[in-house]
């Protein structure tokens, strides 16, 4: 088991913020208003990135201080100290550290704006509303797939399919709740429950070179997964629920061999007593593989085979995205829902949404994701490749009849950045071999918070590092 980033958190991010990601190549702001919670940092005239009150009254007293770490003729930064590049002329002197949080914030800049746009998907260009349509996922049980601006309800693999073709994933970056220390809701410590989380996907190398090996299902099989914690089920037993998309082989002879969206409802005690045996209930979707390129070796009549996250005719960059949340819409109890956009289907999105039988509600505090093995405690081994993983979570939903997001901001105590800190852990048997860095450098995932989102931003990558003194020189691994 390798060990895991942990992103504690009790407090509510927007569902919004979380889907409306996958349709933008890069977040464009409305306007440079600021999250509830961050101000501009003004290191220099019209610096308008976004900033938590304590970095900004840190870059005043930097500036202030400039000239005793100067060299008399202004042209260096005395032994110790760095020019802080906020901007592209930016050369006041400052600490490594205060250096490397200015890269952070202009990094994170776009996740603390108040407001932001993305541009339209060309299918989606056609119909104003059909990206808000596409996250008004249909609040009942079933298994959905959205096209032509609406959703369509369309049939669930049978479970037997699935438990014959699918592994059930074994108990990663996580977003853990912990309680406040300070008393409310009569005078009782508290912990908010997370509704909603992602785990969103792209390539920052050359996805065309890059391959991909499940260690127990073969070629291009793997998992992206979004996970709760363990909590007390509705039974007496140890619950668990998995928000998972399942790729397997590409295989013309196997008729099963598209992807799956499921809900996992896990009886972990049951699951621990029959060795996996028993004690796991899936509800799925199938999401065909549809993007084909042509090979004279491939297995497809003409030399097709079927492509999904890597190789041939995968775009550097591009998104596949899976959350999972918690409804309470309607009449009819708790539901719990799976939702994922990936670019190689032929609908824009799919959903599933299924009857709690776990007892979820109020009791997800801990949420993780990545991509990893098929399942089955399998490792997704890539070579040549590195991809950016984007994990967030929510307790409450925007513009939901459900667990509704505040209509004014929240005073800043009661904030997602009060509650949230990064953590290290491990919670998951299936596992890949890729290895944090950041920007191809050792790097700890970067954390941020902007009014009532936070997010876990990291990329991992194969590769081996060869240090010079400060000199880093990187090679992806395998050959």
């Amino acid at each position: 088991m390798r060990r895991q980033n942990v992103l504690s958190v009790s407090t509510f991010l927007l569902v919004s913020a979380l889907l409306l990601s996958t349709f933008a190549s890069e977040a464009r702001a409305q306007s440079d208003e600021c999250a509830a919670g961050f101000v501009w940092r003004e290191a220099f005239p019209d610096d308008h990135v976004c900033v938590s009150p304590e970095v900004r009254d840190m870059v005043k007293e930097a500036n202030r201080n400039a000239p005793q770490y100067t060299t008399k003729d202004g042209n260096e930064c005395v032994p110790g100290y760095v020019w802080r590049m906020a901007g592209p002329r930016d050369q006041v002197c400052v600490s490594e550290d205060e250096r490397d949080q200015a890269e952070q914030d202009n990094r994170l800049a776009e996740t603390r704006l108040k407001s932001t746009t993305v541009p339209d998907y060309p299918e989606l260009a056609d119909d104003a509303g059909s990206r808000k349509n596409m996250l008004a996922v249909p609040q009942r049980e079933g298994c959905f797939g959205f096209a032509e601006g609406a959703w369509h309800e369309i049939a669930c693999v049978p479970e037997e399919t699935v438990r014959r073709y699918f592994p059930p994933p074994a108990a990663q970056y996580s977003i853990r709740s912990n309680r406040r220390g300070f008393y409310r809701f009569f005078g009782l410590p508290s912990t908010l429950p997370i509704r909603l989380a992602s785990t969103e996907l792209s390539h920052l190398s050359d996805p065309t070179v890059s391959t991909l090996t499940d260690t127990a299902f073969g070629k291009d099989a793997f998992s992206i997964q979004v996970n709760t914690n363990f909590f007390p089920a509705t039974n007496g037993n140890t619950g668990w629920v998995q928000f998972v998309l399942q790729s397997q082989p590409d295989d013309p002879s196997n008729p099963n061999d598209d992807d799956i969206l499921c809900v996992w409802q896990v009886d972990v005690t049951v699951a621990n007593a029959t060795a996996n045996a028993s004690g796991y209930t899936p509800t799925c979707v199938t999401v065909p593989k549809l993007r084909i390129v042509w090979g004279p070796n491939d297995a497809w009549p003409g030399g097709g085979k079927r492509v999904t996250f890597v190789g041939p005719g995968v775009d550097m960059n591009e998104k596949a995205k899976v959350a999972g949340y918690v409804s309470t819409s309607g009449n009819a109890g708790t539901r719990l829902y799976a939702w994922a956009f990936v670019p190689w289907a032929p609908f824009s999105a799919y959903a599933v949404g299924v009857a709690d039988s776990q007892g979820l509600k109020n009791r997800w505090t801990e949420v993780s994701g990545d991509i990893i093995g098929l399942g089955g405690g399998s490792q997704a081994n890539f070579r040549r490749t590195t991809v950016r993983t984007v994990v967030q979570a929510s307790s409450c939903i925007a513009g939901g009849a459900s667990f509704p997001c505040p209509s004014q901001p929240i005073p800043p105590q009661l904030a997602l950045g009060s509650y949230a800190t990064p953590e290290i852990t491990g919670v998951t048997a299936e596992t890949n071999n890729l290895a944090t860095t950041y920007d191809f450098v050792d790097h700890q995932p970067v954390f941020s918070c902007a009014g009532e989102t936070c997010t876990l931003d990291y990329s991992t990558g194969a590769r081996s590092l060869t240090r010079f003194d400060r000199v880093v020189l990187k090679t992806l691994g395998g050959p």
